[in-house]
């Protein structure tokens, strides 16, 4: 005989077993989901080889920033690829090759990585590093290509069912007359806890299942370019080319890098507004003067500090001259991938 003890012991005992599975669930899924980082630098399997494409090379960089929260291994690698390229050039044609800039010798390597553990113990700087990284990540690729998890962590009103019947939406590239139902009981709560770029995302999807399959498949194809840092980085490359083959009059180096990033991402201004921009110029915005605001922050509570106002300056100022100093390597990265690109074509001749 069923009496209404028994069914509620059923009922509860059904809602047990749900919320397990769903933990368990969860539990899987943060277990097998990678760093969002690991398409660009897997801790797993190291640095890559010195990179062709000025993208991949702040991406790695950006990934072993998030990852290890400081700059030391990214330039070590750059180090050691210089002398792997230049041992292999040698090797193919006698003569010596490095784009290693001159004045940077083991002895001034050395002495950023001091000056860096120096400063990390006055502005948090692995802090800065990891946050930098992630933020360098989002102002290339945009932050409609964060990982799921990154997502969902934005999302911070809904309920961890909700969280988990968003996650499904996620997983689609678009939504079809099978998703209605589903769609419908979300949009009628959980909707309206999204923020507005998680809105976005439903939005997105729900137009594409709108779309004929070729305009569709565009739409997810578009959906993985990045912003305009792209563009900035591919403008440089073609000017960094022209340049080595004696194309060029105009020598070109990481300065022209730093003043075009600085000029198309309103760096060092004031009140500087992206919201109303397209997406892939307003992310480039947003993330890159995150990054610079992060900075500022420190230098402010630097000048808090009971310390003298030289000193403060002089602690300011070597903390920008790593910085300066990582836009050199990375271009330096980028030609010693030319050098080793030239000698792998030499030598399938």
């Amino acid at each position: 005989m069923i009496t209404p003890n028994s069914l509620i012991i059923r009922y509860l005992h059904q809602v047990f077993l749900g919320l397990m599975l769903l933990w368990f669930n969860n539990l899987s899924a943060k277990a097998e989901e990678p760093a969002p980082y690991v398409a660009y630098f897997n801790p797993a399997i190291g640095f890559k080889p010195a990179q062709r494409s000025l993208t991949e090379v702040f991406l790695q960089m950006a990934g072993s920033f998030e990852h290890f929260g400081t700059p030391e291994p990214y330039i070590r690698h750059v180090m050691a690829e210089h002398a792997r390229i230049d041992a292999k050039y040698k090797l193919a044609t006698g003569k010596s090759v490095s784009s290693r800039p001159t004045y940077l010798t083991d002895d001034y390597i050395e002495n950023l990585f001091a000056s860096w553990k120096k400063l990390n113990t006055v502005l948090s700087l692995e802090s800065f590093c990891r946050k930098s990284g992630r933020n360098m990540r989002y102002a290339i690729l945009g932050s409609w290509n964060k990982s799921l998890s990154e997502l969902v962590a934005a999302e911070t009103q809904l309920t961890e069912l909700e969280k988990t019947a968003y996650i499904s939406f996620l997983k689609k590239d678009y939504f079809t007359k099978a998703d209605f139902p589903a769609l419908e009981s979300f949009y009628k709560a959980p909707y309206d806890k999204l923020s507005e770029g998680g809105g976005d995302q439903l939005s997105q999807r729900t137009k594409r299942g709108t779309l004929n399959p070729e305009q569709r498949d565009q739409s997810v194809k578009d959906s993985s370019h990045g912003t305009i840092i792209i563009s900035i980085f591919n403008e440089h490359q073609k000017k960094t080319l022209a340049s080595l083959e004696g194309k060029s009059p105009e020598k070109i180096n990481s300065d022209n890098l730093q003043a075009a990033l600085i000029e198309k991402l309103s760096l060092g201004k004031k009140d500087v507004t992206w919201q109303k921009l397209p997406p892939a110029e307003a992310d480039a915005l947003q993330f890159s003067h995150a990054i610079e605001d992060d900075f500022m922050m420190r230098v402010i509570h630097l000048s808090k500090q009971p310390i003298p106002k030289e000193q403060a300056e002089k602690i300011e100022k070597s903390l920008r001259i790593i910085i300066v100093n990582l836009l050199t390597i990375a271009q330096s990265e980028f030609e010693a991938a030319l050098d080793d690109d030239f000698i792998d074509k030499k030598n399938k001749k």
